[in-house]
């Protein structure tokens, strides 16, 4: 019975404790006025009004550029260059039907002279109607695929490497 009217009473008591803890009785302060005035002393020091600690915040305009370093040494110099010529090697023309008729697809290919090996390529001839399948470097040759969709017309082209020694 006993336990009936003490819990009622706690409960009063708790309340009453929070309340007063809210209202500054017991002499603590509220952890969110607290949180509060800590708040509105950062926003005065950052707005100037905050003594020695705001000034440290503030920059000040920019000052003039200052002169320009010492250059460094020079680097070691690179291997030289490891060709010293370049030559142009063309591969067999190559005739192609118009699409619909069988040879509408045709291959070139052109091998780099003795001593030397293709860095780059490419085709001359072929319509604007034209498709490359293949545009590379393959076993020390330059090679092109090529296919004509034109439907009324023949078009010619051969591959051309460009070469290294």
């Amino acid at each position: 019975m006993k336990l009936k009217v003490v819990a009622p009473m706690a409960a009063i008591a708790l309340t009453s404790a929070g309340v007063a803890q809210a209202a500054g009785v017991f002499g603590g302060s509220d952890p969110q006025t607290a949180l509060l005035k800590r708040e509105q002393a950062l926003v005065r020091s950052m707005n100037g009004s905050g003594g020695a600690s705001a000034s440290r915040a503030k920059r000040g305009p920019r000052g003039p550029r200052g002169p320009r370093g010492v250059k460094g040494p020079a680097g070691p110099a690179g291997p030289a260059g490891s060709f010293s010529a370049i030559t142009v090697a063309k591969g067999p023309t190559v005739f192609l039907s118009p699409f619909p008729e069988v040879g509408a697809v045709g291959s070139s290919s052109v091998n780099c002279p003795l001593g030397s090996r293709a860095i780059g390529g490419g085709w001359q001839g072929g319509g604007i109607l034209a498709t490359v399948g293949y545009n590379a470097p393959g076993a020390g040759e330059w090679s092109v695929i090529l296919t004509n969709n034109n439907e009324l017309n023949s078009t010619s082209f051969n591959a051309v490497a460009l070469c290294a020694s």
